[in-house]
């Protein structure tokens, strides 16, 4: 149908189905795209657009080709228009601690909604430490000479209990060509709430003799609650059913914290208590934190593989 089209040198239009046109200088016609540059930009980059986001196209002679919608082909460049949706998985999430589903639903020529529904809990937990408890028997021996056994018990444990995100935002295409491959430009919105459990202790039994300093025994529970706002550059690759996506950000996030403790022993907290998240932060749920100065600045980063349909 555009076969004449081929390698033409002047001046050409093409008219997208969303309203837009580009002046452009065609120069390949493949049996499902248009390959071409912008007209004011002869030594720019090369595009590629596929038929059913065409119009029409306006030669440089004069004569209109109509393009109009045809079956959906097994090409890539060919069922962007007909499979507009997505599903995905994050390869890297379960390394980082969590597990996450996304869904995109094409929009437009270059504009792409994106929605990732994320849980806390599933893969491997950085959090987490091995339970550690250790017990030593001693002889206490007071000013008078009398002995008297004693055990002294060191105990660490620390766990993610779970929690979930919301992630959502626009894609903006940065590539004039909406082909099989991309690059696109997200700002996201992030909202999550966890939970981490843990306890420490370090006393001696009885407790009345005086061989630990400041003894103490507490179970704690942290709950995080987290909003923030990340802009994102990104790459996809579209093949029939199979979609590859990965993007990197950067960030601001706020955090909230809130504190529920047990204290056994009704003695006086570790002097570090106060700043043990500080210590621990919660990055590696659903990002991470740039500077450990400073918890508001943020990178996250996602590697995926997807349906399309």
């Amino acid at each position: 149908m555009l076969g004449t089209l081929s390698s033409l040198v002047a001046q050409d239009w093409i008219y997208f189905r969303d309203g837009g046109k580009a002046k452009v200088r065609i120069i390949e016609r493949t049996k499902t795209e248009i390959v071409y540059q912008l007209w004011d930009k002869r030594n720019g980059p090369v595009f590629r657009v596929s038929d059913h986001l065409v119009k029409k196209v306006e030669s440089s002679s004069g004569k209109t080709f109509d393009l109009d919608p045809v079956a959906p082909l097994n090409q890539a460049t060919g069922e962007m228009q007909d499979r507009k949706n997505s599903l995905m998985i994050d390869l890297l999430a379960p390394a980082l601690g969590h597990t996450s589903l996304t869904y995109t639903r094409w929009l437009k020529v270059g504009l792409t909604l994106e929605i990732t529904l994320g849980y806390i809990g599933l893969g491997k937990d950085y959090h987490a430490r091995n339970p550690y408890q250790a017990s030593t028997e001693d002889i206490y021996r007071n000013e008078w000479g009398v002995e008297q056994p004693f055990t002294v018990t060191h105990a660490f444990s620390r766990e993610n209990k779970g929690g979930g995100y919301l992630r959502i935002g626009p894609r903006f295409h940065l590539t004039q060509a909406q082909g099989s491959h991309v690059f696109y430009l997200q700002p996201e919105i992030l909202l999550s709430q966890f939970e981490i459990a843990g306890r420490e202790a370090y006393f001696a039994t009885p407790e009345d003799i005086p061989v630990i300093t400041h003894p103490y025994d507490y179970s704690y529970r942290q709950r995080f609650t987290q909003s923030g706002l990340f802009l994102h550059t990104g790459y996809q690759m579209r093949f029939e059913r199979l979609m590859l996506d990965g993007k990197l950000g950067v960030g601001y996030v706020h955090q909230n914290l809130f504190w529920e403790v047990d204290n056994h022993l009704q003695q006086p907290l570790p002097y570090y208590f106060d700043e043990m998240y500080l210590f621990n932060p919660s990055f590696q749920y659903t990002h991470l934190f740039l500077d450990t100065l400073r918890y508001d600045l943020a990178m996250t980063f996602a590697l995926r593989v997807g349906y399309l349909f």
